[in-house]
């Protein structure tokens, strides 16, 4: 992992830091009631991108032209039953690739040692004096893979208590999941693509 870059502007700096803390909580997303009711046939525009959602693999939970929260299928390779992720769609932030974020932020915060973690990932536990106390950061060996996740140490295992962000489009993708489909990573993030990218082509009428 490389350092951070001390020339990074504060105000950028800080900006990330506000985003990076966004929605992590051991439980449902921000703004989110277990009851919250899904729509199974509804449509959203999120940064001029159209979804449309039909309940077969993901349902939209609320949405407006700024934000929405989305609910995707997942099989959990462990018990092989259905598991649920959270994914809440922004407008991209003014900040670096989300892949750049452990290397610019989160390597500031970190302990110096590093674990073996699940699928392969490196864990490496957040300082208690920094801004993720009581969390763990979980990377992909390879960089190129450009995947991070931060996980609340303390959290029931099927909570969706880990998060990480991936950038498509002009849409930052804030995805909350069970800690148990860590070592699955890369399947996790495949679904989430492909169930937005079905819902995107589902919102353009067929010619």
């Amino acid at each position: 992992m490389h350092r951070a870059t001390e020339a990074m502007p504060k105000r950028t700096a800080a900006f990330m830091l506000a985003g990076l803390a966004f929605g992590i909580a051991a439980g449902t997303p921000a703004g989110l009631s277990r009851t919250a009711p899904a729509q199974e046939k509804a449509a959203v525009t999120v940064a001029g991108r159209s979804f449309a959602f039909d309940g077969s693999t993901a349902m939209l939970l609320r949405g407006d032209h700024r934000r929405a929260e989305v609910a995707i299928a997942h099989p959990a390779p462990e018990r092989g039953a259905a598991g649920r992720i959270f994914v809440t769609l922004l407008p991209a932030a003014e900040t670096p690739e989300p892949e750049l974020w452990p290397a610019l932020v989160h390597s500031r915060f970190v302990e110096a040692d590093v674990s073996e973690g699940p699928g392969g990932l490196l864990m490496r536990r957040f300082r208690s004096d920094g801004p993720f106390p009581g969390e763990i950061l979980y990377i992909a060996r390879d960089e190129a893979a450009g995947f991070a996740a931060r996980c609340r140490e303390e959290a029931p295992d099927d909570a969706p208590s880990c998060m990480t962000t991936i950038r498509r489009d002009g849409i930052d993708m804030v995805i909350r999941f069970p800690r148990t489909l860590l070592a699955d990573w890369a399947r996790l993030i495949r679904r989430v693509e492909t169930a937005l990218t079905d819902a995107g082509r589902r919102a353009v009428p067929s010619t």
